[in-house]
């Protein structure tokens, strides 16, 4: 990779999270090997909705 190129990795992950107080909270533990000026990462969380009974 070049100096000062932007690059985007994008991984989809499936973990079964619990909700407290209508938040959820998510570790993630991120080590750069090098110093990087601008280190970002998003979390995008979808829930699925359950069938209701009828």
């Amino acid at each position: 990779m070049a100096a000062h190129s932007k690059v985007t990795f994008e991984l989809t992950y499936e973990e079964l999270l619990k909700r407290r107080l209508g938040q959820y909270e998510l570790l993630i533990k991120a080590r750069p090997t090098q110093v990087v000026k601008d280190f970002k990462i998003e979390v995008r969380v979808f829930e699925q909705q359950r069938a209701s009974r009828s």
